[in-house]
């Protein structure tokens, strides 16, 4: 959420932490768009909204990819460090 405020030069808010993120006094951004199809959904339009549910889908992804095995305690605990990371 941060990188993406910076790049584009806005206000942003990681709705996972709660940390806002806000760069509109930066100088040097040209142009910030969100390019979509006319069919796209009106949330993917909106930044803070997309890069948001791209957030949630990453910790979903990471929350399946390391689960853990309970039947293997060391893979178990491997797993868990891993999404400590």
């Amino acid at each position: 959420m941060g990188f993406s405020a910076y790049i584009g030069g806005g206000h942003q808010k990681d709705e996972r932490t709660g940390v806002p993120y806000g760069y509109s006094s930066k100088k040097d951004v040209i142009v910030s768009r969100i390019l979509t199809s006319e069919e796209s959904p009106d949330w993917v339009k909106t930044s803070s909204i997309l890069w948001n549910k791209v957030e949630s889908f990453e910790d979903e992804v990471a929350s399946l990819r390391f689960k853990g095995d309970s039947r293997d305690s060391v893979k178990h605990q491997k797993s868990l460090e891993a999404k400590e990371k």
